[in-house]
């Protein structure tokens, strides 16, 4: 009997007689039969491996495996192995994420537990959630790093500033401490009034600068605390071609608490309030080192405290900035500023004390000098901001260390001497920018140098104006941007600033690893004289290290505009490119060194005045300076192209790209032997400069204005009629 219809009947060996694909010697299917009748199902078939999913998310657990012929998954099975918790049907690859409980919902590790998309430290989890990262309270605005639990509460600002739930200071009414028509006294340019806010316990003024380029964004900090009045003065005067702005607001102090809220800083033209500064006024205390130590408040000269350190023990207005005013020598134990108590520090010297303002004092008078003892880092800024104004640093280590996010150092009339590292060690560590202010300073040439600056995320910008650096063992000035993730910048405006001696003048820097995306350095130097070096004035050097394939770059694009650059040991200006790759992505890491030079007198050098390091530009390596009415008098040779090739005459350097206008004759320097860099008459360098040059300063080193004659003339200073 053959049932099945398949020509074979059990007698001849049908195995099953009921379906007809199923005989001796039939070919194998994949059907859960033993078609050929050997014993054996789907033998000799291609199997795949199917995973157990037990929770029907459609991926399957990959420690628990079916073979089977079938290139479909039989049911409560998944070919998607990547399950990473298979009895939690909304766990998987690719799950919406349950930020904070712990579990990782979407399969790809811990990152996304507590996230924090603004990069601050402060996680969106809550210190009771499984899955907070940080240790810290919940966070409220994890798209705006200045909002955190301890953030200062901005007062009036419709914000919840440090994340406590709620919005400005409870209880102030914030119109009670607005400031209005604040304006300059009749025929005064530095004495100012406003109105009466008639909430105020005291007043805060702030000053902020304002370049001849235009607006480069709010960069005010604290010009005046505790105000008791409705006016203030400011005897500084702002640098030719740049501007001061002011703005004033109401302080609320509470008796009993001691807290200081302040109110709004107003509103700019386009409606938005105006931020509060990384340098907030707060309370006022005053530090005498002749003072009597016992119980002192710190609320007068007569009951001063007697060091730095004391004074930081204040109970007053520890949400804002502490000013501290200071006289005579005082001898602190190294202090650092980490966020744990004050928001910032003011230490302003120059006291004889009888001022009743802060503008009437005077450091070059009243000497004020603050030293470490034992000799270690005087003050060091953990995320946190500084002034230090009409001090004397002397016998210490180190200055000021400081490590930025969205603060600010300001160093204005110090005297800086026998420091053995440097008046200042800066590093913006991100995310937020950093400021640098440095003005009216001295450095005598101790120890490594005076200001290291590396951006090492965000941006650095900033001022160092008026200022005379002698050189040390390593280099005057070094700005650097250094990346060590993301992008980093450094922008900073060097101005009317003197160099002299020691082992580099200026080092103007960006360096790119496989950790960062983008290093450049933008500064700009202008009217300022650098002279005496041992080895080379001035180093613009771009870098990359390389061992992965994603795009990085290194810029290096200052702008010298107007400066005197003169008898250095090595080379003038010297112009460096260098790369290490091992990627294969060569072209994908473009490091470039390209400062633009224009109207500076290269002179005198034991080397080249300027060299430039051999680039492969199809590459992305290039070392190619823009020189423009530069003079190249008086060195070792005239210019080393590409690391090997002399140029001899000057027709050859304007011939390099887009050079135009250099030449190559005596300045005429009023004595050179005695650093006297003035053109003395006949000097060629008169009105040889040009008007259009970019970054043009607005005066000379000696703070006289530019082109004075039919145009600017080349170096630093303008010669006088």
């Amino acid at each position: 009997d053959d049932s099945d219809s398949d020509g074979v009947t059990e007698c001849a060996g049908d195995c099953d007689d009921s379906q007809g694909t199923v005989g001796p010697g039939f070919a194998e299917l994949c059907d859960s039969l033993d078609n050929d009748c050997d014993g054996s199902v789907d033998e000799g078939l291609p199997l795949t491996t199917y995973y157990l999913d037990a929770d029907e998310d459609g991926f399957g657990d990959p420690s628990s495996t079916i073979e089977v012929c079938d290139t479909s998954p039989p049911p409560g099975y998944s070919a998607n192995p990547d399950d990473c918790n298979d009895g939690d049907p909304d766990t998987y690859p690719g799950a919406p994420e349950i930020v904070c409980d712990g579990i990782d919902q979407g399969c790809d590790g811990p990152a996304d537990e507590s996230p924090d998309a603004d990069g601050d430290g402060w996680d969106v989890c809550d210190t009771t959630d499984p899955g907070d990262a940080d240790g810290l309270p919940a966070y409220c605005a994890d798209d705006d790093v200045a909002r955190h639990p301890g953030a200062p509460e901005v007062s009036c600002d419709g914000v919840d500033n440090d994340c406590d739930g709620t919005t400005d200071v409870p209880g102030l009414v914030c119109g009670d401490l607005d400031v209005t028509n604040l304006r300059f006294a009749t025929a005064s340019k530095s004495a100012m009034n406003w109105d009466a806010a008639i909430g105020a316990s005291a007043y805060a003024l702030y000053r902020g600068d304002i370049e001849p380029v235009g607006f480069r964004g709010y960069d005010h900090v604290c010009q005046a605390a505790e105000l008791g009045g409705t006016s203030a003065e400011d005897r500084d005067l702002p640098a030719i071609g740049h501007a001061f702005y002011y703005l004033a607001t109401g302080v609320a102090i509470d008796g009993g608490t001691g807290s200081f809220d302040n109110g709004p800083l107003g509103q700019d033209s386009a409606g938005t309030i105006r931020p509060d500064s990384a340098l907030a006024c707060g309370p006022r205390v005053y530090v005498d080192p002749d003072a009597a130590a016992s119980a002192a408040t710190g609320l007068s000269w007569a009951d001063a405290y007697t060091t730095v350190r004391a004074a930081l023990g204040h109970s007053r207005g520890r949400n804002r900035a502490l000013t501290v005013w200071m006289r005579g020598t005082v001898q602190d134990d190294p202090i650092t500023l980490d966020g744990s108590g004050y928001r910032g520090l003011r230490v302003l010297g120059g006291f004889a004390g009888t001022e009743a303002n802060a503008w009437d004092r005077d450091p070059s008078v009243n000497v004020t000098t603050w030293r470490t003892v034992p000799a270690g880092t005087l003050l060091t800024l953990l995320q946190e901001s500084a002034e230090l104004d009409g001090l004397t640093l002397d016998a210490g280590q180190l200055g000021v260390r400081a490590d930025l996010d969205l603060g600010s150092l300001t160093l204005r009339r110090i005297d800086a001497r026998s420091l053995s590292d440097r008046l200042a060690d800066l590093r913006v560590v991100g995310p937020g920018d950093g400021r640098l202010v440095v003005e009216d300073v001295s450095h005598d040439g101790s120890g490594n140098g005076a200001i290291r600056a590396v951006a090492e995320a965000a941006r650095l910008d900033g001022r160092i104006r008026g200022s005379t650096f002698s050189g040390g063992v390593d280099t005057a000035l070094r700005l650097e941007a250094r990346p060590v993730s993301g992008a980093a910048t450094v922008d900073l405006l060097v101005s009317r600033v003197t160099i002299s001696g020691g082992q580099t003048g200026m080092v103007l820097g960006a360096h790119a690893d496989d950790n960062g995306t983008s290093a450049q350095q933008l500064s700009r130097v202008v009217s300022s004289v650098i002279h005496g070096t041992t080895g080379d004035a001035v180093l613009v050097e771009a870098s990359g290290n390389f061992t992965l394939d994603p795009a990085a770059s290194a810029i290096a694009a200052p702008l010298l505009t107007g400066n005197t650059i003169t008898d250095a040991g090595g080379v003038g200006v010297r112009v460096a490119a260098t790369r290490t790759d091992t990627s294969g992505n060569v072209a994908g890491h473009a490091v470039e060194s390209r400062p633009e030079l224009r109207d500076v007198l290269i002179t005198f050098h034991g080397g080249a005045g300027v060299e430039e390091s051999t680039d492969d530009v199809a590459n992305g390596l290039v070392s190619d300076p823009l020189l423009e009415r530069c003079d190249l008098f008086g060195n070792g040779s005239l210019y080393l192209d590409e690391g090997t090739t002399t140029l001899s005459t000057i027709a050859e350097v304007n011939a390099l790209g887009a050079n135009i206008g250099n030449y190559d004759a005596d300045p005429l320097y009023v004595d050179r032997p005695a650093a006297d860099f003035h053109l003395g008459v006949g000097s060629p360098a008169i009105d040889a400069g040009s008007a259009e040059a970019p970054a043009l300063p607005g005066e000379d080193r000696d703070g006289n204005p530019r082109v004075r004659g039919a145009a600017p003339d080349t170096g630093a200073y303008e010669a006088i009629p």
